[in-house]
């Protein structure tokens, strides 16, 4: 076996959850699937910052290149709650 992730369990639950606000927002838009983006989380002040954009872009890449809209979502790191999540265009 070759693992191909190493993802603390702090970090699945923050990633399950903005995963969920992206599915719900990502529902209205034709043609958007969570497999065809990359998923990274950050750490800003008492915020983790998850951000979904299109696979294979460069890092700090932002925007929507060739439909398909980058996604950011903030949590509150205490107590995992959903702050603001929002399409980056």
């Amino acid at each position: 076996m070759t693992p191909i992730a190493e993802i603390s369990g702090r970090n699945f639950k923050v990633i399950q959850k903005a995963a969920e606000e992206f599915l719900t927002k990502a529902s209205s838009i034709s043609g958007l699937s969570i497999l065809d983006y990359e998923i990274n989380v950050f750490e800003k002040g008492e915020l983790l910052i998850v951000i979904f954009q299109k696979a294979g872009l460069s890092r700090g890449f932002r925007g929507s290149p060739n439909g398909f809209p980058g996604f950011e979502v903030s949590i509150e790191a205490s107590s995992l709650d959903i702050k603001s999540a929002n399409f980056v265009r």
